[in-house]
């Protein structure tokens, strides 16, 4: 159950944007998590978020990063793009 309730609620944050995080899904969180670690959960979630978007916006695909180089942000063209 805590599992379930925890995917549900990083799908709710994912797509925050769309509203606001159900009631009845945080209900199930606060039934499953103590608020210290519903806070937790939520950083961790916003933390993965970020990163994908990061990833997202810099033309990342998975496995091809070149941690320090021009390539970590999608190669020259990248900035060619932005340019």
């Amino acid at each position: 159950m805590r599992e379930r309730a925890a995917l549900a609620l990083t799908d709710a944050v994912t797509h925050v944007a769309e509203g606001h995080v159900p009631r009845d899904v945080f209900e199930a969180v606060a039934e499953q998590f103590e608020p210290k670690e519903i806070a937790h959960l939520i950083w961790q979630i916003t933390a993965i978020n970020t990163w994908n978007r990061i990833a997202i916006s810099t033309l990342q695909r998975a496995g091809e990063s070149r941690a320090g180089s021009v390539h970590a942000l999608g190669g020259s063209q990248a900035f060619a793009r932005v340019a």
